[in-house]
């Protein structure tokens, strides 16, 4: 029997299934990944996760039975992928499960304990004979164990598979279950044995097998969720074996699995957002190499270009490794790259734009009615009166009930009160306020509301401006007689029109070959009897109602001008309006770019911002100055002042130089990808003006 790191025994078992076993050299797929969850929606498992030492799923895990222990980890996989799902409900199961993952860890280290102690002879390489040790990235230790390298030809000892079948199981019930509830991510936090399990994998498994990608996975998302609970790195002068981040970074630089690479890209640029992690950032790491390298294939991965974009902006966010990163050899083809991405990301349409001015258009038919004008009797009686009697005659006269009407309250009370300013010395105005409640008062039916926006508007509804008719002079105007009628503005209505022509142009008249002629305007109709002539009158007479439109012919009419009159006395003779023929094609953006081209634009910022807003610019604090942001004098402890200084002044001359000339290689750069710039659009304000600034700076750097 083997024992693991916690003092649990893990028995020699038969399995309880026939495992899968592969002849040909082929990895075993693992099981876990391919089991899917459920909510249980009635009590058929309630009795399972009772909150009992005794519970039938912990007995089960805890008696090495193959049958029991594949029995627990099913229904636990089934259970764990519920929101309500809490390791801490059933007393002992975090420590349960942590039992087998450890395990695989153990087994990963006797591995290369037996490789050390058996290691394999290199042909043909000079000092390399018996007893020579492969190096490994960890401390010199071989890469496979005999056996491990037997399992390419023959299948793997059953009793091993199901036991890894166990661990993958076990580490896959953790990550979902804090996947889905933050409380068994404090749960994993507060216990001890989850940073060690972390860190043993990392340091402990061996990157180029295939068989350990799953756990790896799972482990990176672990650790990233309890990252993103509050879960910090170590100071950087902790041992290797208490650091994850060259593990992590180990990852990045030495395998070529994308499911690793995007765990880890995912979990450094979480680790590195937070300030107190920002001394594990360094310009040269793997991590910062390895996010250049995936960069172009945007258009091929996006997923795994997304993870390094993100791990990307996390380090160029701290402004040391911004300022070096301008004096990196593959600055320039990195931000080329950057660029490309924006302009293929982006998504527009062909519009055609209308250059002419707006066209000058009147009512097709004019109105015959006005808001009601007080006049200066009126506002006379009315501006003597006082408070409240006066608002309340004022809104009786101007205002009328509609259900339909609506008026903002600021349009009511300014209306208020340009008609009483004059008469304050009468009585004083009242307040906004009891002007919008006597509405009420005046009007129960009227209501005082506020429309949800945006923009909202606070109106009263119920109450329209009183209207009054215009005069119908110009309507009812008698014309005829070509024009030279001596009582042209008789009529009040189309009745009154008609009658007056009958009774004083037509019956009157006397013609000797009894046929008459049409005197209206410029009518040129002729050679009608006078019952046709009676007839004929009445196509002159305007209708009191116009003619109903059709539901695509508009309200308004286009004019040739703004000064031309309208309406004219025919309208088929009214000017020609100028065809608009001047549309040129543009493009106008549909919709944001995605979370990736965004990501790419921050990273651009960042890089321009560091080009071109230089440090020697910020006041440092002194006697005159309390200092910048972002520029800090360290002061050491135990040093004189002038010490101090001439020790800053130091570090500043041998920085000078370097951030000078990156700043100027920045600039370059970005004068160089300027015509690229220029094509990016986006549909944002704020974020087009970022692309806008860096396209004129990158004019004039």
């Amino acid at each position: 029997m083997q024992t693991s790191s916690r003092g649990l025994t893990i028995k020699q078992y038969q399995p309880a299934i026939q495992p899968i076993s592969v002849t040909t050299g082929a990895t075993i797929q693992p099981i876990a990944s391919v089991v899917t969850g459920s909510n249980v929606k009635d009590d058929y498992e309630r009795w399972y996760v009772e909150p009992s030492p005794k519970n039938r799923m912990m007995l089960s895990l805890r008696s090495g039975i193959p049958e029991e222990v594949s029995w627990a980890l099913d229904r636990l996989l089934r259970l764990c992928s519920n929101e309500k799902f809490l390791l801490s409900a059933i007393p002992g199961l975090t420590d349960a499960l942590f039992a087998w993952p450890e395990w695989y860890v153990e087994r990963a280290v006797l591995d290369k304990i037996s490789a050390m102690e058996n290691p394999p002879r290199v042909a043909g390489v000079p000092g390399r004979g018996r007893g020579h040790i492969v190096p490994s990235r960890i401390e010199g230790v071989t890469k496979k164990s005999k056996k491990s390298r037997m399992s390419g030809l023959f299948a793997d000892d059953p009793k091993e598979v199901i036991k890894r079948r166990h661990a993958l199981e076990a580490i896959t019930i953790l990550r979902t279950a804090t996947a889905y509830n933050d409380a068994n991510v404090q749960e994993l936090l507060d216990n001890a044995r989850s940073r060690t399990l972390i860190l043993s994998a990392l340091h402990q498994l061996d990157l180029d097998s295939d068989e350990n990608e799953e756990f790896l996975v799972n482990v990176l998302e672990i650790f990233h969720d309890l990252s993103s609970a509050g879960l910090t790195l170590p100071p950087t002068n902790a041992p290797l074996t208490a650091n994850p981040t060259p593990a992590v970074m180990a990852i990045l630089k030495e395998t070529s699995n994308r499911s690793l690479i995007i765990a880890s890209f995912q979990l450094l640029a979480l680790l590195f957002s937070y300030p107190a992690n920002v001394d594990h950032i360094t310009p040269d790491s793997p991590g910062l190499e390895a996010a250049i390298r995936y960069l172009p294939l945007f258009t091929m991965d996006k997923e795994l270009v997304d993870a390094a974009l993100s791990f990307l902006y996390a380090h160029l966010a701290c402004a040391p490794m911004a300022r070096a990163f301008l004096l990196h050899p593959k600055m320039p083809s990195t931000l080329r790259v950057l660029v490309s991405l924006l302009v293929k990301e982006r998504v527009e349409e062909v519009v055609m734009v209308d250059l002419c001015p707006p066209p000058a258009v009147a009512l097709a038919v004019p109105p015959d009615t006005v808001n009601l004008v007080l006049g200066p009797e009126e506002l006379e009686t009315l501006g003597n009166l006082e408070e409240p009697k006066r608002c309340y005659e004022w809104m009786k006269a101007m205002f009328v009930l509609n259900p339909e009407g609506e008026l903002t309250q600021v349009e009511f009370f300014q209306l208020y009160n340009s008609t009483f300013t004059p008469f304050m010395e009468a009585s004083a105005l009242l307040a906004p306020a009891d002007v919008i409640k006597n509405v009420n008062v005046v009007y129960p039916s009227a209501q005082a509301l506020l429309l949800p926006g945006p923009p909202q508007k606070f109106v009263v509804r119920g109450v329209a401006r009183k209207q009054v008719k215009l005069p119908n002079q110009d309507r009812y105007k008698c014309q005829w007689d070509r024009g030279q009628c001596p009582n042209p503005f008789g009529a009040q209505n189309p009745g009154d029109l008609y009658d007056h022509i009958l009774s004083v142009h037509i019956n009157g008249g006397d013609s000797a070959s009894g046929l008459y002629g049409c005197l209206w305007a410029t009518c040129a109709q002729g050679h009608m009897t006078l019952r046709h002539l009676r007839s004929h009158v009445l196509t002159h007479v305007p209708l009191t109602q116009p003619f109903p439109k059709h539901s695509s012919q508009s309200d308004v009419v286009t004019l040739p001008d703004p000064g031309h009159q309208h309406p004219v006395d025919d309208p088929t003779k009214r000017s020609i309006v100028p065809p608009r023929e001047f549309f040129v094609p543009s493009s106008r953006m549909t919709k944001d770019p995605p979370p990736m081209a965004l990501t790419a634009l921050l990273c651009v910022r960042v890089l321009f911002r560091t080009a071109f807003a230089s440090a020697e610019a910020a006041p440092r604090a002194d006697d005159d100055h309390f200092g910048f942001p972002g520029v800090v004098d360290d002061q050491e402890d135990g040093q004189p002042a002038q010490q101090q200084q001439q020790q800053q002044q130091v570090r500043d001359a041998q920085t000078e130089d370097s951030e000078r000339e990156g700043e100027l290689r920045g600039r370059r750069t970005f004068g160089n990808v300027r015509e690229m710039l220029s094509e990016v659009r986006i549909r944002d304000e704020t974020l087009m003006g970022w692309v806008v600034e860096m396209v004129t700076a990158g004019t004039s750097g």
